[in-house]
């Protein structure tokens, strides 16, 4: 491009900057001399939030402020992207363009891009969706990003390549705990709301002297409010925190929750750390109700207008409403809460094994106020069983469909008997041979016609010596594991689900001879977030999971 330029242009030095002390962001600017006044506005600085995290360790919804060496224009809607992957491909072409090919389109990823309020030479750069552990990221600006005087960030007929930014995720055990507003369900608190929840997707704790959260108002002054711990039980810890106020005072047009001194299982600190919204009207629409009876699953239970079922020890309570609202279940010190909305889907942690229990389901309206309550009773809870999980699924063997595995371990302190035990997928079953596993021991489960010897030169290793080879009648789950993902898991001899792998999500879909191992048992079983690919991009069926 630069040799065909006219020869009274001078071609400057291209320079590679290295931006930011938590991402390595490189952009290469190369540009032709021009007027002072027509030089494309240049990137300056690059920080990523929260700035205390560990070099690298970048948060599951991250804040990233590009500074500009001067204040930026309107920003149209195509002025930036931030598109998922390691690598530009087609996306600097479009930049060029500063139209989103369908390609590109396909990779974008929803996100709050907008000018900072209070710095106009900032890019502000919010993801609205969490994004998985491990994962990369691009910003990339287009040829309709501007300055205040209208010039372009880059132009092709001046040599200015389109500046691209790469990002990943911190591994799931180096990211922060994830918060995220469960009520309300938008940036919008009724003038009459009584309460807003912060959920977390790991248990988290007090570290400090100071309450779990606080509202402030839009002048910075403390509102009263109370703070309970909520979604969670005393024996697993608590997932979510409930800050409950007043009627909001009159004349507040914002207030903010700000989480106190808050840590995980592993020190980190919960991130975002505080949630804004705007006062509005209070909302006219009916109140919301109980639903008529939903249909239940095979493996559900009718209590109508519930449907019930048990995942291990956890029991799930699903039921519909007729308008947007959340459910709020507690039994004993066990209690949790779902997100807004009309479909409704409850797992309540922590009932006490062998027991006969009732459980409490209060519907909340938008407000938070209480418009219907139910009672189940009475409720049996299981028996206290083994702790089998699900460790590894190999979907997609490198070789042949007949070596995919599941491996399982017994995570217990007690002996696994598999009397009547089944392997499963939304589309068959397979029952396991009765057998015992010991405390500590891994098993693969496989299909008739796997061979423990694997194909090494084609990249399926052996199942590692002395593993117990759980060896089906047919193919895993009757019909095999899809190679597009499917959800797998162990029932028990009555249905119950024992351990659930999220592997048919299509956040996590099968690599050829990858396979996916839980790498975080702080977060629920069915979190795909608690899951992550083989970090040599292998299998190791029988041995440690390699995180």
């Amino acid at each position: 491009m630069l040799d065909r330029l006219a020869g009274a242009m001078v071609r400057r030095t291209c320079t590679t900057r290295w931006i930011g002390p938590l991402a390595a962001v490189a952009f290469v600017a190369s540009c032709i001399q021009r007027p002072a006044s027509r030089i494309p506005p240049q990137v300056v600085d690059i920080r990523v939030e929260p700035s205390d995290s560990a070099p690298l360790a970048i948060a599951r919804s991250p804040i990233i402020r590009v500074a500009f060496d001067r204040p930026l224009g309107p920003l149209g809607p195509d002025a930036a992207w931030l598109l998922s992957g390691e690598t530009p491909d087609a996306a600097v072409g479009d930049a060029i363009r500063g139209a989103a090919g369908s390609a590109t389109r396909a990779r974008q990823l929803d996100a709050d891009i907008r000018i900072d309020g209070a710095e106009p030479n900032v890019l502000f750069v919010r993801p609205r969706a969490a994004i998985l552990p491990g994962e990369a990221f691009l910003l990339v600006t287009t040829s309709l990003l501007t300055s205040d005087d209208g010039v372009r960030a880059f132009a092709v007929d001046a040599g200015v390549t389109s500046p691209w930014f790469p990002f990943r995720v911190a591994s799931v055990r180096a990211c922060p705990a994830l918060a995220e507003v469960l009520f309300p369900s938008s940036d919008q608190l009724a003038s009459s709301s009584t309460n807003v929840v912060v959920r977390f997707d790991r248990a988290v704790r007090v570290a400090g002297s100071g309450p779990a959260a606080r509202i402030v108002d839009d002048e910075g002054s403390e509102l009263a409010s109370d703070v309970a711990w909520t979604c969670g039980s005393p024996s697993r810890g608590y997932r979510c925190v409930s800050v409950t106020f007043r009627a909001l005072p009159s004349g507040h047009r914002r207030v903010t929750v700000r989480l106190g001194e808050l840590r995980d299982a592993r020190g980190h600190s919960p991130w975002p750390n505080e949630f804004a919204f705007d006062v509005s009207p209070d909302d006219t629409r009916t109140a919301p109700a109980f639903g008529g009876a939903v249909v239940c699953a095979d493996d559900e239970t009718s209590r109508a207008p519930f449907c019930l079922r048990w995942i291990a020890d956890v029991l799930e309570v699903r039921a519909e409403t007729t308008g947007p609202a959340s459910l709020f279940a507690f039994s004993g010190g066990a209690s949790m809460r779902s997100p807004v909305g009309t479909a409704h889907r409850v797992q309540l942690p922590g009932l006490p094994p062998r027991a006969r229990v009732s459980v409490q389901i209060d519907l909340l309206d938008l407000r938070g106020i209480r418009t219907g309550t139910a009672t189940i009773w009475p409720i049996e809870t299981p028996p206290s069983r083994p702790s089998v999980r699900i460790t590894e699924v190999l979907a997609r063997p490198r070789s042949t469909g007949a070596q995919e595995f599941v491996e399982i371990q017994n995570a217990g302190t007690v002996r696994a008997t598999f009397d009547g035990w089944s392997l499963r997928t939304p589309t068959g079953m397979s029952s396991l041979p009765t057998t015992t596993l010991g405390p500590g021991q891994r098993a693969v489960i496989v299909g008739a016609a796997f061979d423990p010897r694997g194909a090494p030169q084609r990249g399926d290793p052996a199942v590692a010596p002395g593993t117990m080879l759980l060896r089906l009648d047919t193919p895993i789950a009757s019909r095999g594991l899809a190679d597009r993902g499917v959800d797998v898991w162990l029932a028990d001899a009555e249905g119950r689900i024992v351990s659930r792998a999220p592997t048919g999500d299509v956040r996590r879909p099968p690599r050829a001879g990858v396979g996916l191992v839980r790498a975080d048992d702080t977060l629920s079983e069915d979190d795909v977030a608690g899951w992550a690919y083989d970090s040599e991009g292998g299998s190791t069926p029988g041995l440690p999971d390699r995180i």
